[in-house]
Formats: C-alpha cells, structure tokens, sequence
C-alpha cells in the first residue's frame, strides 16, 4: 500500500497549492535553499522557476544600477540586492496547503494570505498530495475511488472449446458503442463502511474474513475489499455513489482489453488474451489465488486492493483476476452466449430474468483455470461469503 499512500515533500519556506507547480507561482529568497518545489529554483525575480538557479550579481560599492543603464529598483535605491531579501515572503497559512485538491481551500496567494476556491464536484479526477491519481469525495482526494476509462470498441469474448466451461461458449465478438468507466480497485472495507454509517447500506454478514477476525471495521483492513455483501448491497453501495454494477460483458472487457490493444485494425488471435496481463499463467506476483503448492496469502484471505500490480489489466483496473470474485450487473443464464450471441452481440445485458446472478474474476480461493477473464461463475443474488466482492461503473458522455 506504500506506492499508493505516498506523501509529497513539503516544501520548506511556503506551502504547496495542490499537486502542479506552476512557473513563477512561488516566491523565493534568491540565493537561499530549499524554498521551491522539486524540479524549480529561485531565480533573480523571486519566484521558483525551473532552470539553473539565476542569481544577479551583487554590485560593487560604487555602481550604481545593473550596469545596463537601468539604475537602482525605481524607488531611490541603487542594485541593493538586501531590499530583495528583505522583502522575502512570510509563511502561507497552514490552512491554505492541506495537501488535498479537492475542498477548494489549497490556492495561497504570493504571500501569506489565503485565496479559497470552490469545491470541486464529488467524484472529479484529482490526484492526492502524493502525487496519486483519485476523486474527490467530499473534500478529499481518495486515491480508491479511482476509475479508469474502457474505450467503446469490440472485444472477443468467451472461449473456444477445450480452452474453458462449456458456459464460455462459443467464443464471439462483442461491441460496446459507449466508454465507460469502471473503478480502478475493488470496493474496499473503508469505502463501503462509510455507507454502512450514512444509513444507506447493510453490513455485511460478519465481521470476520477468512482467517482474520474483525475484518470489517478494523482500520487495519481498510484498505481491503469488502465482503460478505448481497448483489442488492453491492448495487445500493454503487448507486449511493453515483455508479452502477459493471455488466459482465462491461466487465469482461476491462478485464481482456478490446481489440484496440493489440491490433487496432481488426480482432484476431493475439487478442484473445487468458489474463488481463496476457496468456502467461498466473503466479501469485499476478494475482492472489489458490496455486498448486497453496494459497498466496497465507491460510487463504484477501490482499490490500493495489497490491499486486504485475496483474494489472489493459486499462489500468487492477485485481480482476483473483483476490475476491467480483458481483456484476447481469442475470446468468449458462446457454446465453449460444442463444443470444453465437453471431456477436452489441450492447448486451444478459437474460432478461434468472435466480442468479453473474459472478467474474475469481478469488483467493480459486485456482488458476477460474481466474481467467472469460471464466464465468455465478452465485444466488443473496448470496454473501468470503469470496465476492465488487466494483463499481459509471457512463460517460
């Protein structure tokens, strides 16, 4: 969790105001160090620019100006470089550099004073103080909000036969005409819980996970996916934050990469990949399952989301291969690929009804045939154990 936790330097003399530098936004003593953001230097003006450090000069008794003609600072006084330093800048208000882009209160002005902006809108892209990709959620950069964005496009799905279930199959092409976002990490314990305290979700059916007792409501886990919730929790979550349940062909996708990943001009064999990060079997770098010698996570449980990014997917989702089994928006019907798209489908959501509903990814506890991208499990809607958890998705324009 270290990579995604993260902290900016802070910077010595004056607070920073939010995660970009911009030229000459900063005011510095020339001459003195450690007053800049990284990658900037105090230069004559006094203000951080990138650069080499730009330093005038201190005149000689005697001459007057810069020896250009220009004579003095125009206010009576000749090149007296003390008045520059004199007039360096007090400390910004701790209040105005809270590290977080989000609250509208992270713009200083040239000196001490505080410009406050506007909030910006829950769920816009900001990046943490550290510099890591998020949204904010009520005033905060929360980097395991996160989403990534699935291009519209066609993608191969399923498998051919003796490559998977007999529910994979045929193998067929699939069109998603719109983008869509789906989030980067699974839901995670802090994420739901916060839904849990608002009155809008239920909690899950036991404290516990696996092997760890007090899972949910431990900030040692918070950074864990949720389980033991229904499909019905998993969409109410979803719908609080504005998102919905990915569809499994949405789902599928994000997890397998369309056809623009390799070969941009049409589908072929190189794009039917097993994995999100390719044909190549999983070892628990990739993911957290079951393997021939034992689990991956000692006594079998869930990683911190993020955790294994050798397994990250086409376009940037990361856990869709094991960890936890992840609920998604469609009914199962095992038959629905021959009966509905033997000849390809677009825009597909699954039988119109079922008593189940589909499950994608595979979890800690599965082996490495079952958390493959096209595998396809499903379970009944009410249905909470240690193994599923979610994600969320969202349109876009």
């Amino acid at each position: 969790m270290s990579r995604l936790l993260a902290t900016a330097t802070v910077l010595a003399a004056c607070c920073s105001c939010g995660v970009d530098h911009p030229e000459g936004r900063y005011s510095c003593v020339p001459g003195v160090t450690g007053q800049c953001p990284p990658g900037m230097q105090c230069h004559s003006d006094g203000r951080c620019r990138s650069g080499p450090e730009d330093v005038p000069d201190v005149p000689e008794a005697g001459d007057e100006g810069n020896g250009d003609g220009d004579e003095g600072n125009g206010d009576g006084d000749e090149g007296r470089l003390d008045e520059v330093v004199d007039e360096g800048p007090e400390a910004c208000d701790p209040a105005c550099d809270d590290g977080d882009p989000c609250n509208g209160v992270e713009s200083c002005a040239d000196g001490p004073s505080c410009e406050p902006g506007e909030p910006m809108p829950d769920f816009a892209d900001c990046r943490t103080e550290g510099g890591v990709r998020g949204a904010c959620v009520d005033g905060r950069c929360r980097w395991e909000f996160e989403q990534v964005e699935i291009p519209a496009g066609s993608f191969v799905r399923g498998s051919d036969a003796g490559e998977g279930g007999t529910n994979e199959m045929p193998e067929h092409m699939v069109t998603l005409t719109r983008r869509f976002r789906i989030d980067r990490f699974e839901v995670t314990n802090s994420r739901y819980a916060a839904c849990v305290s608002a009155g809008s979700c239920r909690a899950p059916s036991s404290l516990n996970s696996h092997t760890r007792n007090g899972y949910f409501g431990d900030p040692s886990y918070g950074a864990y996916p949720v389980l033991r919730i229904s499909w019905g929790d998993a969409a109410a979550y979803c719908a609080w934050i504005g998102r919905r349940l990915p569809t499994e062909a949405e789902w599928e996708m994000a997890a397998r990469g369309g056809c623009d990943v390799v070969a941009p001009a049409e589908c072929g064999a190189e794009d039917e990949r097993a994995y999100p990060w390719g044909d190549a079997a999983p070892s628990c770098a990739e993911a957290n399952h079951r393997e021939a010698g034992g689990f991956c996570v000692a006594g079998g449980d869930t990683d911190p989301v993020g955790a294994r990014p050798a397994g990250v997917g086409p376009y940037g989702a990361e856990d869709m291969a094991g960890n936890v089994a992840e609920w998604t928006a469609d009914f199962y019907d095992a038959a629905y690929y021959a009966a509905a798209c033997a000849s390809g489908c677009t825009d597909p959501t699954g039988p119109g009804s079922g008593g189940a509903r589909v499950v994608r990814g595979g979890s800690w506890d599965d082996s490495a045939a079952a958390v493959r991208a096209a595998a396809r499990n499903s379970k009944a809607p009410g249905t909470r154990d240690d193994t599923i958890g979610f994600r969320c998705a969202s349109n876009m324009p």
